[in-house]
């Protein structure tokens, strides 16, 4: 064999053999660096209780109105006058001072006309009165007397004699004097006066427009005193009681509180919502009718509690303690639930409870407090 030959024979068997070789290189796994296990560690939210006395506040809110109202109806048909623009809304008025009038010209002579007419009547009596009842003649001639067709008949004579009671219902006196009365007060509703010193708040009628019996006149309010309806629940009753004092804040006025106090309270529950009614009383100049107010309500103190957000509760009556760096569900006592916090008892001072849950925390997790330090 040739050299020739014997190069054509060795250079494919030594293709095929480094082919071999890289092939089993290639295909042998290449050894991965081992990983070293980490375990995932949760930053939570949590404070150090310290236990001491709580005090549970009531809160609710309502509108203030104020104690004495007056919406203003017309039982009497007419022309309102003119007045200069004085019933109008935010106009005040002292206590007596006229409202609102109406046009009775005509009401006016029909008074007087019946007023003439008892008293032609009873001067028809009197001569029988002087003979007949002459220890009463008198006290009747001086009432008839005093009888003006321009003002207000005044009350009539007592009389214990019941002949001459008999006589004067026989002539029909006592029937044309309560008459006489029955227009007179009639006649009055044509005005309408101020029934204490206050403000206008609402006025739906003009001077010139044609008043209707039952037509809604107006509002009349004394501002400076109101009241507010709140709603507490049933199982808070227990709480409150008549004349306790109620902190008023307003959201319009953030620096700004009014002390009221509680003046009335609804036996009757709300059926629906299972709450009841508490009025509170309160007064200041600076307070308007129609206000929203929040009231914070003193209801009692407790001892050896801790205050914690609603949302850190668990089931109803448990927590997340940390201990050791693990979390711990606690169950604890549910002193108050109110509609943010909770005060509660069970715990020892010192605990780690967390303020804030994460969404999935469970027994035995693994966690560290955060720091302000770390932020």
């Amino acid at each position: 064999m040739n050299k020739r030959q014997f190069l054509v024979v060795l250079v494919p068997i030594a293709v095929i053999v480094v082919c071999y070789a890289l092939f089993k290189v290639l295909a042998e796994p290449k050894a991965r660096p081992s990983k070293q296990s980490t375990e995932e560690v949760n930053t939570v939210f949590a404070s150090e209780i310290s236990l001491g006395k709580n005090v549970v506040y009531l809160e609710s809110t309502g509108l203030l109105e104020a104690k004495n109202r007056v919406d203003l109806y017309s039982e009497v048909q007419g022309l309102m006058e003119a007045d200069g623009g004085k019933f109008r809304a935010g106009n005040r008025f002292s206590k007596g001072e006229k409202l609102i009038s109406i046009q009775n010209d005509d009401r006016l002579a029909a008074v007087v006309s019946q007023r003439s007419k008892f008293q032609s009547s009873l001067s028809a009596v009197m001569p029988d009165i002087r003979v007949d009842f002459a220890e009463d003649f008198a006290a009747w001639n001086e009432y008839l007397s005093k009888i003006s067709v321009d003002k207000a008949l005044s009350p009539l004579p007592a009389v214990s004699n019941q002949n001459l009671k008999a006589f004067l219902t026989g002539r029909g006196i006592y029937s044309e004097y309560y008459s006489v009365k029955n227009a007179e007060i009639s006649f009055d509703k044509y005005q309408i006066y101020a029934p204490f010193a206050g403000v206008l708040t609402e006025a739906t009628v003009d001077p010139g427009t044609v008043i209707r019996p039952g037509q809604k006149l107006g509002r009349f309010i004394q501002p400076g005193t109101f009241e507010m309806e709140c709603q507490i629940n049933i199982q808070d009753l227990q709480f409150i009681q008549i004349n306790q004092e109620v902190r008023l804040y307003s959201a319009a006025f953030p620096n700004k509180s009014w002390t009221g106090k509680i003046t009335r309270i609804n036996n009757a529950i709300n059926a629906s919502s299972q709450m009841c009614t508490v009025i509170i009383l309160v007064e200041a100049a600076d307070l308007k009718d129609g206000m929203f107010l929040e009231a914070k309500i003193k209801a009692r103190e407790l001892d050896k509690s801790f205050a914690l957000p609603r949302s850190a509760m668990v089931d109803g009556n448990k927590v997340f303690v940390v201990e050791k760096g693990l979390l711990a569900l606690k169950t604890v006592e549910v002193l108050y639930r109110g509609e943010n916090e909770c005060i509660l008892g069970g715990l020892p001072g010192g605990s780690k409870v967390l303020s804030k849950v994460p969404p999935a925390a469970f027994e035995g997790m693994k966690v560290k407090i955060y720091s302000k330090t770390q932020a």
